[in-house]
């Protein structure tokens, strides 16, 4: 061979050829290259064959594109971005093609999964931020565009400005929406802007704007460039003033341009049973038959379908989407939620058994499915049975920690306190900056009577919220029901008593504070100033509480024995009943 490469010229170029073609084959079809940016997990690596394959698939998007196909070139660009997902550029192509108006919200899941990937791609690029939040728009994400435009308060530009304006709006934020109106850019103010602006005057303005305002948006709900955003609107204002014919000629017009949403029509039966017509409800809602585009329309329709007394219509409905959507746990459980309020006890009990049986739900809602199994055994009186299923749940992993904080919220609230401490207890670290948390664990703390556990949760709320007084307040009685940390318990009692000096509740807890540092004289000057027959039975107990240790330290027996007879230990938590049964022993 070595012969062969110095003196044949032939064989020494296709020695060489093959040599490169090999080095080139190594480098292309293996997927060694990184395609995410430095420092982002998971890192993915593709193929040069990958990228050649991307970048023709894009070549024929947008091919598909400009020839008016939309349909084709989402499955290029869908399969673009599958041959190299970490390219923002090909995200980007397939967002602003799903930013079309495509006249359904079968793509919305899709949109929703690409618009965060391509955020996390790049650091959330502002003007990424502008292009996912039209994205939002396209399909009334308004919960999806509030979340990600409320943290960039000083970033925003004219165009963001004007999205978050109109996302305040589409949510109900009309209160906001007006304080920041005055605050608008000039530049962001256009047609759009301003037929907001119409629907605001019409709505919630005064006589004389919302006649100009009614006036401004009736001149464009025929418009053809902005008819559509102005029925929508009008819908709104007569939602807003109960005007039901406002809303059905709306409505009515979308239908005929087959532009309807089943959340709109949701909206015309909530109005229509809001001004006493229920029975004209029912018969729209069970003549109407336009299938949901995706699983939040099959569950918002469900739940007004459950709401119009139509529970079969709406069974028949989730369990048809369950097929679809086996994987969306919120299906199943606001089916499960229907069977449990229409008392069905064994249709929720083979409901249990069929998330089980399904792959697809059982990974996320096992311990939902053994929560409906303890409702159903509950509803046909079986409590002990319903304890040993309401167990299994609590053992369950929960994927979504949120699904398991309903479910303890649940459990707590149908009797079984001590059951729903154990899962709020598991489920602490995923959960413990969300203040729902927090008051879950308080509710368990108080059928409990757990004064550990309740000196926890107004612990972590007081830690949220410093300055609110409610926050601080609660916090510093759940010290003193411990008797713990007198020096911080005075602290926060005395500032309480600064900012409401005429509290009963703030005075009953800085008498008690002032007690628990041993100035007893300073304890009864402040509940001199407290008129115990102006109080509720449970602050006349933590009165009487105090009353009973001021009395004990001035060695006032005959007065202390008065003050206890005059305590209902029902409000006291065990703590506290230990403490006044020694302290009594020693009357």
């Amino acid at each position: 061979m070595f012969r062969l490469l110095l003196f044949s010229v032939a064989f020494r170029i296709a020695f060489f050829a093959f040599l490169v073609f090999a080095i080139f084959l190594a480098l292309f079809l293996p997927s060694i290259w990184r395609a995410t940016p430095p420092g982002f997990a998971p890192v993915i690596r593709v193929s040069g064959l990958s990228r050649v394959q991307a970048w023709s698939l894009k070549r024929g998007a947008i091919q598909a594109l400009a020839a008016g196909k939309t349909n084709d070139a989402l499955y290029g660009w869908q399969a673009a971005v599958a041959y190299d997902s970490a390219n923002p550029e090909l995200n980007r192509g397939l967002l602003r093609t799903l930013r079309m108006d495509l006249g359904t919200n079968q793509y919305m899941n899709l949109a929703i999964q690409h618009s965060y990937w391509l955020l996390r791609l790049t650091a959330t690029n502002l003007a990424d931020v502008e292009l996912v939040s039209q994205v939002f728009e396209r399909y009334r994400l308004t919960d999806h565009t509030l979340s990600l435009l409320q943290p960039l308060e000083h970033q925003r530009s004219p165009n963001l400005e004007k999205a978050y304006l109109k996302a305040l709006f589409n949510a109900g934020q009309i209160k906001e929406f007006a304080n920041r109106w005055p605050t608008v850019n000039p530049s962001a103010v256009d047609a759009e802007l301003r037929l907001y602006q119409a629907a605001f005057q019409a709505g919630w303005g005064t006589v004389a704007e919302r006649l100009q305002g009614k006036e401004n948006l009736d001149a464009a709900l025929t418009d053809g460039e902005w008819r559509v955003l102005a029925n929508r609107l009008s819908m709104a204002v007569g939602f807003q003033a109960g005007d039901g014919q406002r809303f059905e000629q709306s409505l009515r017009r979308l239908s005929e341009w087959q532009l309807d949403t089943p959340a709109e029509h949701c909206n015309y039966w909530r109005l229509l049973s809001a001004l006493g017509r229920k029975a004209d409800a029912i018969e729209l809602a069970k003549a109407y038959r336009k299938p949901p585009g995706t699983g939040a329309e099959a569950r918002q329709l469900a739940e007004m379908y459950a709401s119009l007394e139509l529970a079969d219509k709406a069974i028949d409905l989730l369990q048809h989407q369950t097929v679809e959507d086996a994987y969306d746990e919120r299906i199943w459980m606001v089916w499960g939620e229907i069977l449990v309020a229409n008392q069905r006890w064994e249709a929720a009990s083979r409901l249990a058994a069929q998330i089980r049986q399904t792959a697809a739900a059982q990974r996320t809602l096992l311990g939902y499915s053994h929560y409906l199994d303890g409702q159903a055994e509950l509803g046909v009186g079986k409590p002990a049975l319903a304890e040993i299923a309401f167990r299994k749940a609590t053992e369950s992993d929960f994927i979504n920690p949120l699904t398991g904080l309903r479910i303890a919220e649940r459990i707590c609230d149908l009797g079984y306190p001590d059951v729903a401490k154990k899962l709020l207890l598991k489920l602490r670290q995923p959960l413990e900056k969300n203040p729902d948390y927090w008051k879950g664990i308080l509710s368990v703390a108080e059928k409990l009577k757990d004064a550990d556990l309740r000196l926890a949760a107004y612990a972590a709320a007081y830690k949220q919220q410093p300055k609110h007084l409610i926050a601080k307040n609660n916090y510093a009685a759940a010290l003193v029901t411990l008797r713990q940390q007198p020096a911080e318990a005075i602290k926060l009692t005395m500032d309480l008593m600064v900012q409401l000096p005429k509290s009963v509740f703030v005075k009953i807890n800085h008498s008690q504070a002032l007690l628990l540092n041993q100035r007893t004289h300073d304890a009864e000057a402040v509940l001199k100033t407290i008129n115990p027959n102006r109080l509720t039975p449970e602050e006349a107990t933590s009165y009487y509480m105090a009353r009973f240790e001021l009395y004990l330290n001035l060695q006032q027996f005959d007065q202390a024995r008065q003050a206890a007879s005059r305590i209902e230990r029902r409000f006291l938590y065990s703590c506290e009943i230990q403490w006044l049964d020694q302290a009594c022993a020693k009357l």
